[in-house]
């Protein structure tokens, strides 16, 4: 396997899996009294020393603990990629994110000739609502303008909180009466 081969461990060893006839009952010995064969090609466990043997059986299973292992890393990376996009309030994209996203679609734009738009929200007077009711009310506030935002854009559109009160939507493939009609 080469480290550019993109199919996973596990598919490749299908194959020698499936010759495979390995079972706890004895040595050598299948459930219906045949030989047991490896799953290295179908050789015979005999042709084999027991060191070689105990080797083989040693590296088949440290392959698959390193495949388990890969799978949970592969899990948290998704989940730590998610976290470093989001914003830790809201369920929105955070600053870097939707900076990104944003000189992403620029980009695109510009290349296919497409049109879009770019929507700033900013809440007049918030520091009021924190500094008479407290912090929690100003984050439901918060919660309900994100719910909002996503509840009325398009899957395609982004939506990011730029700062505390200050929010972003970047409509994809809108044009100038399609991004007036959403805001």
């Amino acid at each position: 396997m080469r480290a550019s081969d993109k199919t996973p461990v596990r598919q490749q060893q299908a194959p020698l899996r499936a010759r495979a006839t390995i079972k706890d009952e004895g040595p050598d010995i299948s459930e219906n009294g045949e030989r047991a064969r490896l799953a290295l090609g179908g050789l015979d466990q005999a042709d084999l020393s027991p060191d070689v043997r105990a080797a083989v059986l040693r590296l088949i299973g440290e392959v698959d603990r390193l495949n388990d292992q890969a799978g949970s890393l592969q899990t948290r990376i998704t989940e730590l990629e998610s976290l470093a996009d989001t914003d830790p309030l809201l369920p929105v994209y955070n600053r870097r994110a939707f900076k990104r996203e944003l000189k992403r679609a620029m980009a695109m734009a510009k290349r296919h000739g497409l049109a879009g738009a770019l929507v700033m929200i900013d809440l007049d007077d918030f520091k009021v609502i924190n500094d008479t009711y407290g912090h929690p009310a100003g984050d439901a506030v918060l919660h309900a303008v994100a719910k909002s935002l996503n509840d009325h854009v398009r899957e395609t559109d982004i939506v990011g909180r730029l700062g505390g009160d200050e929010f972003g939507v970047l409509l994809a493939a809108a044009d100038e009466n399609g991004a007036a009609a959403k805001a």
